[in-house]
């Protein structure tokens, strides 16, 4: 069962999706070949130091107790399909023994974390839309 912050996922989902992808104009530099290239949006994952976005949610996984930031792991391989809901307790126990001070780095690093984060709480049964406003709103949630 998740006991951490559903709020706290859902930021992290928000703001991962804002800090991964980056709208390109497709014409800049050379002509579009395809509707497709017009429409196109590029994933950054090498943002240069000092992106805001990046130092939330850094500040929201470094913030995290042990606790926390175990469900989040394991909810990131629930979501990327790497176990499932029935491995749940033996995945948070696998997550909390491979924790080191670069977890936060190695999530934010992950490849459609966001996305794998909130696969992994509809996999739960668990949905972010009814707090995703205020996310954007107020910020992160208090700890």
């Amino acid at each position: 069962m998740l006991t951490v912050d559903r709020g706290k996922i859902c930021f992290l989902v928000v703001k991962g999706r804002q800090f991964q992808v980056k709208e390109a104009d497709p014409l800049e530099g050379e002509e579009a070949s395809s509707l497709i290239d017009d429409v196109e949006a590029e994933v950054l994952l090498d943002d240069p130091a000092g992106d805001a976005v990046r130092d939330e949610l850094y500040a929201t996984l470094a913030a995290m107790d042990e606790r926390e930031l175990s469900e989040t792991l394991a909810l990131l391989w629930l979501g990327r399909e790497d176990i499932d809901t029935d491995d749940w307790d033996d995945a948070v126990t696998e997550a909390r023994e491979s924790l080191s001070p670069r977890t936060p780095d190695d999530i934010i690093q992950t490849p459609l974390f966001p996305y794998c984060l909130e696969e992994g709480l509809a996999r739960m049964g668990i949905t972010c839309g009814d707090i995703e406003d205020e996310i954007w709103v107020e910020g992160p949630p208090s700890p």
